[in-house]
């Protein structure tokens, strides 16, 4: 339409009124300028006062900034239509299809399931008995397929990384013929190891696929290699059809019971705890390509609200040039030259329990914190609300000025520090040794406060006073967790 205004009104032929749609397309405002004058004079040429066409031409620019004629707007409304009744009437049905329409793209993936939870749809981790290739659903027993009131969506396994399709499609092959695995051991003895390898069985264990066989991630992690290696000789017997001692006792199907020799279990498996859950994490978001069963911020969730200001959904409703703080962690970076050539910044994808930002670090401040965004730990960003500076939808960002760890911020803000203790302990005195312990080892200057638990929900605080005083930390608060339980430490 662009093009049949320049023909029919200023006297272009087809191949210039392609060349100035080309130019409105790529916004190059030099040849824009140029081609003003040749609109005009054609139009003049052709009758048209010159003031009229000059305003034509305006209206024009306009709509090339960001316009669709009327059939491409047709078109969306309709779709918007659909996809909105199909989002309102078809909630779970709706998200799981387009997470599976986007396996492809992390951020896309990261935003919807994001989205889902908001809606209420919890999002469930992959799993090598339970998930298909892409995104279903998953209801309880007493829901029929129209209800969709406690569904919830299982993660597909393409969208493990690394887990290519011959690995998949022997996975469920397998599955589907000789039902569900019950230990790394049989799954290594059961899907040909033509088909996985270490790399493949590392993503599946760090993604969570393998939790429901009841083993830590690090302890199956330190085991594939044995598995892999004790099912060789049983897959290699079986290929040249002899019999093993077990497949003698393994009801006849020809393979082993999928169980580690005893010593194994007995010496080793118990002797691995589990990784840090920031390691944890961090491996599931490599398999992944972001957090799902949790997040780094969330041994933060009791101090987040008096260090940061506003979140990723609050973002949008601060006032544009107000300063502002946010924490998260960084979900990706891209970097950029200046266009003088004397420093480097960055765009910035920041992630926080809500959702993700995005932030313009340049270059001042991006030599300083380099190190920082380029780090896996969780930041306190402080910076100014800006609107997009194109032409584009004005999304929000945030200009970054300063870039500090949140963990020093935390221990630098932190006032007391505040221990949870159940109202029944198994071995109470072993515990409280235990935990005095962990206290004495992160000493420093900030006063502990214990809350005991009593029947009836009431507590009991006591505060500790200077005879023992630590150094908030990370590690103290997860030495603590892993003794008490998930949420035994609070900071304030």
């Amino acid at each position: 339409q662009v093009m049949q205004i320049a023909q029919v009104l200023a006297g272009y032929t087809l191949g210039g009124a392609d060349l100035l749609r080309r130019a409105m397309g790529k916004k190059q405002h030099e040849e824009m300028a140029a081609q003003r004058q040749v609109f005009v004079d054609g139009a003049v040429k052709n009758g048209i006062d010159a003031g009229l066409a000059d305003e034509i031409f305006d209206l024009v620019d306009k709509f090339a900034g960001y316009g669709f004629n009327k059939s491409h707007s047709a078109a969306y409304a309709a779709i918007t239509y659909q996809t909105a009744y199909l989002k309102v009437f078809y909630p779970v049905e709706f998200m799981a299809a387009l997470l599976s329409t986007e396996v492809g793209s992390t951020d896309n993936i990261v935003k919807y399931t994001a989205e889902a939870r908001r809606m209420g749809i919890q999002v469930l981790p992959p799993d090598v008995n339970l998930s298909q290739r892409s995104f279903t659903i998953e209801r309880p027993a007493q829901l029929d397929s129209t209800d969709s009131g406690g569904a919830k969506i299982r993660f597909g396994l393409s969208a493990v990384k690394g887990l290519g399709d011959a690995a998949l499609d022997a996975i469920l092959d397998e599955r589907n013929r000789g039902g569900p695995f019950k230990s790394l051991f049989e799954l290594c003895e059961r899907v040909p190891l033509s088909k996985i390898n270490k790399k493949v069985l590392e993503a599946l264990t760090h993604s969570g696929a393998m939790d429901g066989f009841g083993r830590p991630r690090a302890q199956l992690s330190a085991h594939i290699e044995r598995a892999i290696e004790a099912a060789q000789p049983l897959q290699k017997a079986s290929a040249m059809g002899q019999a093993t001692l077990f497949g003698l006792f393994s009801a006849g199907t020809g393979k082993g019971n999928g169980k580690p020799p005893a010593p194994l279990v007995t010496e080793r498996y118990g002797a691995i705890e589990e990784w840090p859950e920031r390691e944890r994490l961090q491996r599931e978001k490599e398999a992944l390509g972001f957090y799902l069963t949790g997040h780094p911020l969330d041994g933060y969730r009791d101090s987040l609200q008096r260090l940061a200001s506003v979140n990723a959904l609050s973002l949008g409703s601060a006032e544009p040039g107000s300063e502002v703080t946010v924490a998260g962690v960084v979900a990706a970076l891209r970097e950029k030259p200046m266009k003088d050539g004397s420093g480097r910044w960055a765009i910035v994808t920041f992630e926080d329990l809500h959702g993700c930002m995005e932030l313009r670090v340049f270059s001042k401040v991006y030599a300083q914190a380099e190190a920082l965004l380029k780090g896996d730990e969780p930041l306190l960003i402080k910076g100014s609300i800006m609107i997009g500076d194109d032409d584009e939808a004005a999304e929000p960002r945030l200009r970054v000025d300063e870039i500090q760890l949140l963990s020093k911020v935390r221990a630098e803000r932190t006032r007391a520090v505040v221990v949870q203790l159940p109202a029944q302990l198994d071995d109470a005195q072993q515990t409280l040794s235990k935990l005095r312990q962990i206290l004495l080892q992160h000493a420093g200057r900030t006063p502990v406060r214990m809350v005991v638990l009593r029947e009836g929900h009431s507590k009991t605080m006591i505060d500790v006073g200077a005879a023992c005083r630590v150094a908030p930390s990370d590690e103290l608060q997860h030495a603590v967790c892993r003794l008490l339980g998930k949420d035994a430490m609070s900071f304030v």
